[in-house]
């Protein structure tokens, strides 16, 4: 066995190169990840804008909703139900 060394101020001097390489690649790593969600984000298709501001959009495809009126028992008018308070018991 080799006798470990005790002397931070060599073994400092003796990384410095690699830890400052492998700092750099993550750097450059992040660089390229954002540009790339960036590229992704402004390719993404999206609404259409028309000139006089509005936004189109399409509805999704099969599905089918019937409107209210159409729809399966439906109450044909609105009763507001009221409900009497439960007297207070002491």
């Amino acid at each position: 066995m080799s006798h470990s060394e005790k002397d931070l101020d060599r073994q400092v001097t003796r990384h410095r190169g690699p830890i400052y390489g492998i700092t750099a690649v993550l750097v450059f790593v992040a660089v390229l990840l954002f540009w790339w969600l960036g590229t992704e984000a402004v390719e993404a298709p999206g609404p259409v804008d028309d000139d006089d501001g509005t936004v189109q959009t399409t509805p999704d495809q099969g599905v089918d909703v019937a409107p209210i009126e159409d729809a399966p028992n439906a109450p044909t008018e609105t009763v507001p139900e009221t409900v009497e308070p439960a007297p207070i018991v002491e």
